[in-house]
């Protein structure tokens, strides 16, 4: 990958690490379903400005619309929503890290599923170093960040739906990546706007602070990273995309403690160590480097 590649899933990473902090500040006025829906349907609104300004030869392109339906559902608006859900009991840094067993959950489904993709041992090795990593953030000591263990839990939830979208994405045949997310956040805003309608009802008095938050979170951590990068996944590949894994949860980690002063444990620092652990198995590329690098080195050939 080129140097700006490289700066792109970086700066989303960050983005994507910096949306656990705004939802943070966001709870003190607004409820998770309320949360989500504002956020998915600000998002849209920009993908739709930026659909018809630059590509509206896209809107001509076959839409499938139950798989879009379903990518909306379990992509944006089900996730959005049991993030911020969680993060009413637990730190913005510990949702942050849980949601970087992405890769780890979509391995799991993907062997629910049979999707027919190949799993070696790496990859299960760092389904594996996964599962230990969420364990140690379940069963940490709760009191020091006052986050609750079965919240923990919560925020894993959503990275099997992020998981789900997956493997609904990869029917989606020749739509295109604009037309794809802007038709899926609309059928996402479709579905949650309702339903938090129906729960929790129409915001009362919302703070400038609060609508500043909310559209930076629809349209610069939501719209703007997804168009992006789902445009840079076309050139570099999906993998080399979900490198962002890598860096959001270090970003909400930094963002919990520097700026909403979240303490940082024992068990986040061993749990977070575990989780890398476990995406550099699943990505497989590190690690199958050294191995290689160990069978053509001669003194390790000279050893076995």
């Amino acid at each position: 990958m080129k140097p700006t590649d490289w700066l792109v899933i970086l700066i989303a990473g960050c983005a994507f690490g910096a949306s656990f902090g705004l939802n943070e500040l966001l709870l003190g006025e607004l409820g998770p379903l309320t949360i989500s829906a504002l956020r998915v349907g600000i998002a849209a609104v920009g993908c739709w400005v930026w659909l018809l300004a630059r590509e509206r030869h896209g809107l001509a392109q076959a839409v499938v619309t139950s798989r879009l339906t379903l990518l909306g559902v379990f992509q944006f608006a089900l996730p959005f929503a049991l993030l911020p859900f969680a993060q009413m009991h637990i730190t913005s840094s510990v949702a942050g890290i849980a949601n970087a067993l992405t890769p780890v959950a979509t391995l799991v489904v993907s062997l629910v599923l049979v999707t027919g993709e190949r799993v070696g041992a790496a990859k299960l090795s760092g389904l594996g170093f996964g599962a230990l990593g969420a364990f140690v953030l379940v069963s940490g000591n709760g009191h020091e960040t006052g986050s609750d263990p079965l919240y923990v839990l919560v925020a894993v939830l959503a990275t099997f739906s992020y998981a789900l979208a997956l493997n609904i994405a990869k029917g989606l045949g020749g739509v295109s990546a604009t037309v794809a997310i802007t038709w899926s956040l609309t059928f996402g805003f479709a579905f949650i706007a309702p339903v938090a309608l129906l729960v929790e009802g129409v915001p009362g008095s919302i703070s400038p602070n609060t609508i500043a938050s909310i559209s930076v979170l629809g349209l610069g951590l939501t719209a703007v990273p997804f168009m992006v990068l789902y445009a840079l996944m076309q050139r570099v590949g999906a993998i080399n995309v979900s490198l962002v894994t890598f860096v959001a949860p270090v970003s909400a980690l930094a963002i919990g403690v520097f700026l909403f002063d979240e303490a940082l444990t024992g068990a986040n620092i061993v749990g977070v160590i575990f989780v890398f652990v476990g995406l550099l198995y699943v990505d497989g590329r590190l690690v199958g480097r050294l191995s290689r690098a160990k069978w053509t080195n001669p003194w390790a050939r000279a050893k076995v």
